[in-house]
């Protein structure tokens, strides 16, 4: 009875073991996949919000994105917040509207999560120059 069951512990060991290095060799292959990664083909600008253009907010939104096998953003869910909702929700709006080359697995399109940061910084128009203060180039 004994000599049984230790070579029915023996087989069922064996079997576990080849189903595991199989299950393994599977992930080797997975490894050796062609993969790429989404790109973006066209981006539309995050409108500022007019509340925080005007308090002077500025801020980095981070956005989880699932860019699906047609190249469209499918979902979009706010990663990192900028600490201002309407500069997350104005990044998520032109975020929707962005479009994408999907990934490729083996030549095959793909849905695959990535994150992408929607930086939100105010910029100073140039000041102007005074001419009466500034010296001619080359006088002295």
């Amino acid at each position: 009875m004994r000599i049984r069951f230790r070579a029915a512990l023996a087989i069922a060991t064996a079997l576990w073991c080849m189903t595991t290095y199989a299950g393994m060799a599977a992930d080797a292959d997975w490894l050796a996949e062609k993969r790429t990664p989404p790109q973006i083909i066209q981006t539309v600008n995050p409108e500022y919000p007019p509340e925080a253009r005007a308090e002077g907010t500025e801020g980095t939104t981070v956005l989880r994105v699932f860019i699906n096998k047609a190249g469209e953003a499918g979902q979009v869910e706010i990663a990192n917040s900028s600490g201002d909702a309407t500069l997350d929700e104005a990044a998520r709006a032109a975020v929707l509207r962005w479009r994408f080359k999907p990934a490729m697995i083996n030549g095959m399109p793909e849905g695959m999560w990535v994150h992408i940061p929607v930086a939100f910084r105010l910029v100073d128009p140039e000041p102007e120059a005074d001419a009466e203060a500034a010296p001619a180039a080359g006088k002295m």
